[in-house]
């Protein structure tokens, strides 16, 4: 038996390495680069697999009384999505929806305890908080960006939500949230206001180490600008990452 030093140059085709070898990290800025700066929100959502089917929410409030609860609800069939809900002491004029990459412990953690009149909701889309480390090829075999799923998410939170009122305001923080806030926003024109802290500067912002891969957009060359899908949000306000 002879043993194979996977570190044996004479292995290797091509050793020293091409000049101006591009790797797929180039190519996939080029693409980019080269991508329509507009296209259609109809087209965008397609290109994602369409919006899910929505069925039965299933919405559940685990605990019966009392300000905070912890709620389900299923966002497409057997895909449960966790929040916590926090009631204001009257009937609330409003209710927010709130997303963050860090996951809903660290919104509620830095929560401002005051009373404004609004019921808010945390909930973790999926790759954050209880929904965190999913094998991202699972999307991919979907054809759909994890944001997307996210956008739905956050959409269907918003179904349920209408049974406290019809003003909804959502709030993505992060890379990922402020996209899956793009995207409930797109899917659901109705939406009071949306609001993203964070948020990429462009498709191409995803190259950045700091960004994780869950904010990737399979396609993204095919979708226009990131600043063209906001422009389409009603009401949507956007704060840009560094």
């Amino acid at each position: 038996i002879q043993i194979i030093d996977p570190e044996d140059h004479s292995l290797l085709a091509v050793d020293p390495p091409i000049a101006g070898e591009r790797t797929m990290r180039d190519l996939s800025k080029e693409y980019l680069a080269n991508a329509p700066a507009t296209v259609s929100v109809k087209d965008v959502i397609a290109i994602n697999g369409g919006i899910p089917t929505g069925g039965d929410l299933k919405y559940k409030e685990l605990d019966a009384t009392g300000s905070k609860r912890r709620v389900t609800f299923e966002s497409e069939s057997g895909f449960v999505t966790p929040g916590l809900l926090f009631l204001p002491s009257g009937k609330p004029k409003g209710v927010r929806i709130v997303a963050a990459d860090d996951g809903k412990g660290a919104e509620i953690s830095a929560r401002q305890a005051a009373d404004d009149g609004f019921a808010t909701l945390y909930i973790d889309v999926l790759g954050t908080g209880e929904l965190a480390g999913i094998e991202m090829r699972y999307s991919v075999y979907m054809s759909r960006a994890v944001s997307f799923t996210g956008g739905w998410q956050i959409a269907r939170a918003a179904e349920a939500m209408r049974h406290y009122s019809n003003h909804i305001e959502v709030v993505g923080r992060g890379p990922l949230s402020s996209q899956a806030a793009m995207y409930a926003g797109l899917m659901d024109p109705n939406l009071s206001k949306v609001t993203g802290f964070d948020c990429l500067r462009d498709w191409s912002s995803v190259f950045d180490d700091s960004v994780s891969d869950y904010a990737v957009q399979p396609r993204a060359h095919l979708l226009g600008s990131l600043a063209n899908l906001r422009s389409q949000v009603k009401n949507g306000e956007w704060h840009l990452g560094k």
